[in-house]
């Protein structure tokens, strides 16, 4: 997709906003953004265009993300944008028109804040992390109930998860049968009970995701959410363990003793379950990444070795 298409599919939607310039801007997302605004009204609302046209499976993240939006918007006051899910089926272009949210990523302030800033920083994130988690579902699966499978158990919906993405990883040769083993005797380790109930979860929670006013160093708004399903609420947890404060290991047991504080949970058991997941989570890391850059084939060769022990490759 480029400019010129956006500037076709706005023409062709009901919302007014033919007359918006549009600008492509960096991401650090696999989807290419893009920044409309009013030139002649500059203190009227500015929108971002999110497309995943490029995206293997575009259409299932589109709906997830304006599901959960709408979700959230609905159920919740969080500070999630408003949203427009916008289609060209001549096309096949898709993209997520969002409402500009004040703010800067927390990632671009979070390490230069001092220690008290800091600290309000991770437990307002947890806070907001706490309350995605308070909205629940009848079932194990994605956001999205009329397509794909769902579950009454946590067991066979990680399980089913665990094996299409082994299926996929074995198929294009990311693992071996000796790495495929490794995982499977992995989830058989489990020790902890299930517990608690289908809990929607973000996906991808860290603090690129996370807007911030860098003058009152609250948070205003929270982004990205075609990750979104209804799992157990240690995923997200686990995900920020691996990709939130990669070099401030104080920072995650932060934000998990807080999330534990609130939650009324038992930091002991949500570390146990975090340590029990968090090489599963490497797994959907390394199936992301072949899917998005070819260049990640050597780190996530090397991080395969690292995890499992195993080279053989």
């Amino acid at each position: 997709m480029n400019v010129e298409d956006i500037r076709k599919i706005l023409s062709s939607s009901d919302l007014e906003l033919s007359g918006y310039q549009v600008h492509r801007v960096n991401s650090a997302h696999s989807n290419s953004v893009y920044r409309l605004s009013d030139e002649l009204s500059p203190e009227g609302p500015t929108y971002y265009v999110k497309d995943y046209s490029q995206i293997h499976d575009r259409t299932e993240r589109s709906l997830t993300e304006i599901a959960t939006i709408n979700l959230l918007r609905e159920k919740t006051k969080l500070p999630v944008p408003e949203s427009y899910l916008l289609t060209d089926s001549t096309s096949n272009i898709i993209c997520l028109l969002q409402k500009e949210s004040p703010g800067i990523p927390l990632s671009e302030i979070l390490y230069s804040a001092d220690n008290t800033q800091t600290r309000s920083l991770i437990e307002q994130s947890a806070q907001i992390l706490a309350q995605i988690h308070q909205v629940t579902s009848d079932s194990y699966g994605g956001v999205v109930t009329e397509s794909g499978q769902r579950y009454s158990t946590w067991q066979a919906c990680f399980a089913d998860n665990l094996r299409t993405k082994l299926g996929f990883a074995e198929r294009n040769k990311i693992l071996g049968l000796s790495h495929v083993d490794f995982f499977e005797k992995r989830l058989k380790s489990q020790t902890f009970d299930e517990h608690g109930h289908p809990t929607l979860i973000h996906g991808d929670f860290e603090p690129r995701n996370l807007l911030v006013d860098p003058e009152s160093l609250t948070i205003t708004g929270i982004l990205d959410f075609e990750f979104a399903r209804f799992w157990q609420p240690e995923w997200d947890l686990t995900r920020i363990n691996a990709t939130s404060f990669p070099e401030r290991p104080d920072l995650v047991d932060l934000f998990v003793n807080y999330y534990a504080f609130i939650t009324d949970s038992n930091p002991a058991e949500l570390k146990k379950r975090i340590e029990f997941y968090k090489d599963f989570e490497s797994l959907h890391f390394w199936v992301w990444g072949w899917r998005q850059n070819q260049e990640l084939t050597e780190y996530i060769q090397k991080d395969i070795s690292r995890v499992t022990g195993i080279d053989d490759t």
